[in-house]
C-alpha cells in the first residue's frame, strides 16, 4: 500500500483559475504557447473557459488495482490529462497515469485504457467508463484542447499592453472495446455502431428497429450494447453424438 501511495507524489504544475490574468512570466507546463510566447515581458494571457472539467475540487476515491487507497478533494485536468487531488496539508499533487490506479469523484469513474492513435501507435488514457460489459464496452475520451490568439493592443488607465486569448474547447470523443483490443475511436450513429457489432448484425438490427432505438443518442447506444453483450455471452449448446 505504501508503495501504491508513492507514485502519487508528484509535483503539480498547474493552471490559474478561469478567466484570470496571466503574464508571461508565468508557470507554462501543459500549455501549448505558440511562438511569440517570448516576444516581449508586455503580453498578458487571458483564459476564456478552463482547462478543467470543474475547477472545484470534488471528494473522491483513488483505487490501486481495486483496492482502495484514498479519499481526498479530485478534479480532472482535461488538458494533461491528470487527475489532481489534495493531500493531507492542501497542496495539489497528480496521480501517475498508470493502469492500476482508477479513481471516482463527481459522478464519474476515471480508468486507463490503453487506445490506438490516427498513427497506429498506441497510447494509455483515462477514460469515462460508460457500460463495461463481458465482450465488448463503451467509452468517453474526456478532453479540451486549447486556441490562443495572436496578441492585440489593449489600452487601459492610459498605458499599452498586448493581449492574448487562451480559449479551451470541448473535444470529448466515444470509444468502443471489444474484448482484450485497444479502445477504437467511434462516432455513434446506426452504420458505424452496426458496424462493430456485425457478427450478431441480424439480431442487433432487429432489437434496434423493434426498440425504435436512435444510435446518435448515448442511452439508446448502452442499450443496444447491453443486448449484444448478452447474446456474446451466450453459450452454444453442445450437439451430442447419436447413441
Amino acid at each position: 500500500m505504501k508503495n501504491a501511495l508513492l507514485l502519487l507524489i508528484l509535483p503539480f504544475a498547474g493552471f490559474s483559475q478561469s478567466g484570470s490574468l496571466m503574464s508571461s512570466s508565468m508557470q507554462k507546463s501543459g500549455f501549448n504557447y505558440p511562438f511569440f510566447m517570448n516576444e516581449t515581458k508586455e503580453i498578458t494571457y487571458v483564459n476564456e473557459g478552463s482547462p478543467y472539467e470543474s475547477e472545484e475540487f470534488n471528494n473522491g476515491n483513488l483505487n490501486f488495482n481495486g483496492k482502495e487507497i484514498l479519499v481526498a478533494p479530485m478534479r480532472f485536468n482535461s488538458i494533461k490529462q491528470v487527475i489532481e487531488f489534495k493531500d493531507e496539508n492542501s497542496t495539489v499533487r497528480e496521480v501517475l497515469r498508470r493502469p492500476e490506479f482508477s479513481a471516482t469523484f463527481n459522478g464519474k469513474t476515471y480508468k486507463i485504457f490503453e487506445f490506438e492513435l490516427p498513427n497506429n501507435q498506441t497510447q494509455l488514457g483515462y477514460f469515462n467508463p460508460l457500460f463495461i460489459g463481458n465482450h465488448i464496452s463503451f467509452l468517453l475520451k474526456p478532453g479540451k484542447y486549447q486556441t490562443i490568439s495572436a496578441p492585440s493592443s489593449h489600452t487601459a488607465y492610459g498605458s499599452s499592453t498586448k493581449v492574448a486569448i487562451a480559449n479551451y474547447i470541448e473535444n470529448s470523443s466515444y470509444y468502443i472495446k471489444h474484448d482484450k483490443a485497444l479502445a477504437q475511436p467511434i462516432e455513434l450513429n446506426k452504420s458505424n455502431i452496426l458496424r462493430v457489432l456485425s457478427d450478431k448484425f441480424i439480431e442487433v438490427s432487429n432489437f434496434m428497429n423493434t426498440n425504435n432505438l436512435n444510435l446518435k443518442k448515448e442511452a439508446d447506444v448502452i442499450r443496444l450494447l447491453s443486448y449484444y453483450d448478452s447474446l456474446k455471452s451466450i453459450k452454444p449448446i453442445a450437439k451430442q453424438g447419436k447413441g
